[in-house]
């Protein structure tokens, strides 16, 4: 067995400082909720849990394939999330590299010497070091400029991130060129994780990572599945919320995880445990309460749900190079109706082809928008391409559904449902030599364990 997957996600060990100059910028670009809230400290991940979710991730049909049915992380989700805006221009555009530093020059006002290994963007620790913070007698232009980089270094770090961890790209400081542009980041951010997902579900390395949003994949999998739920501890105040009524200042539900206690112990065997837990997870454990039916203790950004029409739209999503479709029928449970079955076309994403093309192994191609440009269509006409109406939820027809998921013919994921006892004896031995707090986890998981 490999170990867990470790996630490459935002930290704040050296960070940009914010500058209320920057405000006017982001509300223009509908960003305002999303660096808000996104600036704030992130949780700690959870990387043994996350690992033991992407296990169950279906290239196939963009979904968890769980015991409890199908489960992904939707439009929906991702906007309640981040608060990126969903309506609006893909972001798809030419990635031509020529000039690229003259570019980044006028974008941001600096650009390093170029190195002939880094071809792509900028080192993030350079821009830490040179334009971290804007300077209090800094002209208009000047103030743009710094806030132009700031938002640069946080999409790069929240919702862009590659698995080197240390490079911001140019191709997405281009899309922040013009702060009317009304592109749909949160389909962008959410295609990107799809991929993400992807690449995570073919690693061969004990060292291999997960790149994407993975902070909105943890606040997702806490808020709808019990399997490495941490303890929820009191927030910090949210004193972001400025003038009266401003609700583009709120916070977004990742603010109900602002402060958690996440479990800790030895990885392999907290793997194992997690990995346990979703392989009897049931449908009674499972949160399916819509967004807008929960009770959060706080108003929610306007962002969370200004764009809640398109949350059932059926469309391949765009993210310059990659291409992904939403398929939200097939996880109607999660809007709190009725699942059909089977689900309606497309039943998946579009196969090998559509998939193999990245930036890395498709660099010949310059103009995106041009390549993809049948999806882009069929993104523009994303109103039209909606599910139709569905009524409330059937458990007994739900029950009816997952006699069709689970046929051992389709795209179940069939993991071990028991442990064997070679197994149950390698977390006696993890019980014997490590600490009190691993000890009593293995010992939780040997009493639920039913060994073949």
């Amino acid at each position: 067995m490999l170990p867990p997957l470790r996630m490459r996600g935002h930290t704040k060990v050296k960070e940009m400082n914010y500058d209320n100059r920057y405000k006017p910028y982001y509300r223009r670009a509908g960003l305002l909720g999303f660096v808000l809230q996104f600036k704030r400290m992130p949780p700690m991940l959870v990387h043994t849990a996350l690992t033991s979710l992407v296990d169950r991730w279906r290239p196939e049909t963009h979904s968890f394939h769980l015991p409890c049915g199908e489960m992904t992380v939707t439009l929906e989700d991702f906007a309640m999330i981040t608060a990126l805006p969903i309506k609006g221009h893909a972001l798809i555009g030419c990635v031509d590299k020529k000039n690229w530093p003259d570019r980044v020059t006028a974008l941001i006002g600096d650009c390093p010497p170029i190195k002939s290994n880094r071809t792509s963007g900028v080192a993030l620790a350079w821009l830490l070091d040179h334009r971290a913070e804007c300077p209090q007698d800094a002209d208009p232009r000047t103030v743009e400029q710094y806030a132009r980089t700031y938002l640069w270094f946080l999409l790069i770090e929240v919702v862009f991130p590659d698995c080197s961890g240390d490079n911001a790209l140019w191709m997405y400081l281009d899309f922040l060129a013009d702060w009317d542009a009304g592109y749909s980041w949160g389909s962008a951010g959410l295609v990107y994780l799809y991929r993400s997902l992807d690449d995570a579900t073919q690693r061969t390395e004990k060292t291999s990572g997960m790149c994407g949003c993975v902070w909105a994949l943890s606040i997702w999998s806490w808020e709808r599945l019990p399997v490495g739920r941490p303890e929820k501890l009191p927030q910090t105040e949210w004193t972001e919320y400025g003038e009266d009524g401003d609700r583009s200042r709120y916070p977004t539900v990742a603010y109900s995880w602002d402060k958690v206690k996440v479990l800790s112990g030895k990885e392999s065997a907290m793997y194992k445990a997690f990995t346990n837990e979703l392989d009897n997870l049931t449908s009674f454990q499972v949160n399916w309460w819509p967004y807008h039916d929960r009770a959060w203790g706080f108003e929610l950004n306007e962002m969370c749900e200004r764009d809640r029409l398109l949350f059932w739209c059926i469309v391949p999503l765009i993210c310059v190079y990659a291409v992904e479709w939403h398929l939200p029928q097939r996880v109607a449970t999660q809007f709190g109706v009725l699942q059909h079955t089977p689900p309606a076309r497309p039943h998946d994403t579009g196969g090998y082809d559509l998939h193999k093309k990245s930036n890395q192994y498709s660099q010949s191609i310059l103009d995106w928008a041009d390549e993809h440009k049948s999806f882009v269509t069929m993104w523009d006409e994303r109103t039209f391409r909606k599910d139709g109406e569905r009524s409330g939820i059937c458990w007994n027809v739900y029950e009816r559904h997952m006699n069709w998921y689970d046929d051992g013919i389709k795209f179940r994921l069939h993991l071990r449902p028991r442990w064997t006892e070679v197994d149950m004896a390698s977390l006696q031995e993890e019980e014997d030599s490590e600490d009190e707090e691993t000890s009593e986890i293995c010992k939780v998981i040997s009493e639920s364990m039913r060994p073949l």
